[in-house]
């Protein structure tokens, strides 16, 4: 392989890349503006965080206790 053809592989993979990542940009853009009539696409939203699994336990009291 030289290094012609090197570069066009390398350049190639670059510009797929580039598509895919616009793709998916495009992909969220459309359905968030269609978001009226199904759910949006949002990234980097955890849904566990909303039902309080990662939150600190409740603690209750404990009395201390007396020597005797």
């Amino acid at each position: 392989m030289d290094v012609e053809k090197a570069a066009g592989i390398f350049v190639g993979t670059i510009l797929i890349g580039f598509t895919c990542v616009t793709a998916a940009g495009i992909v969220v853009l459309i359905n968030n503006m269609f978001a009226r009539w199904w759910k949006p696409v949002q990234l980097l939203s955890y849904p566990w965080t909303d039902q309080g699994m990662y939150t600190e336990p409740v603690r209750t009291p404990i009395e201390p206790t007396k020597p005797n």
